[in-house]
């Protein structure tokens, strides 16, 4: 299994060597843009209001189905109690004035923020609070290298 997840683990260890002042949240980040879905497009810039300071982290297009999405990235190292905040209720406020944009939150929980143990990708639509359960991320588990159709989600 180990020997699958070297071309992915060595790049993303290289990025990690190179910035060492960089917080677990830019190497999760930087681990979903560069390495989760290595098949699709990065779209820049993301375009917002100046005075929306919650925006999402990551654009992506999917030029198979020609799917735009959005994605904000939460990576927590060990999780505690049964819940935790994945944001704030400003910011989740405001997630939730992003009418009509198809977002998406990837949680990353456990192992280095460059390559989480357990990953989690929720549509934005099915989340009610800042707060969410494990029995929630459980079912909307991904594991590394599964193809995902995103318009479906």
């Amino acid at each position: 299994m180990l020997l699958v997840m070297l071309p992915i683990l060595i790049p993303a260890i290289k990025r990690q060597l190179k910035k060492p002042d960089v917080t677990d949240a830019d190497m999760f980040k930087d681990f979903v843009s560069n390495d989760l879905f290595p098949d699709l497009d990065i779209v820049v810039p993301l375009n917002f209001p100046e005075q929306n300071l919650c925006t999402p982290d990551i654009s992506f297009l999917d030029t198979n189905t020609n799917f735009e999405f959005y994605i904000k990235c939460f990576y927590c190292a060990d999780v505690k109690k049964n819940h935790f905040k994945w944001c704030t209720d400003q910011a989740f406020r405001s997630y939730q004035n992003l009418t009509g944009l198809p977002l998406f939150i990837i949680v990353g929980l456990g192992g280095p923020s460059h390559f989480p143990d357990e990953l989690y990708m929720l549509p934005f639509s099915k989340i009610s609070s800042n707060k969410l359960s494990m029995s929630q991320l459980n079912q909307h588990k991904i594991k590394y290298g599964d193809k995902i159709d995103f318009s479906m989600l």
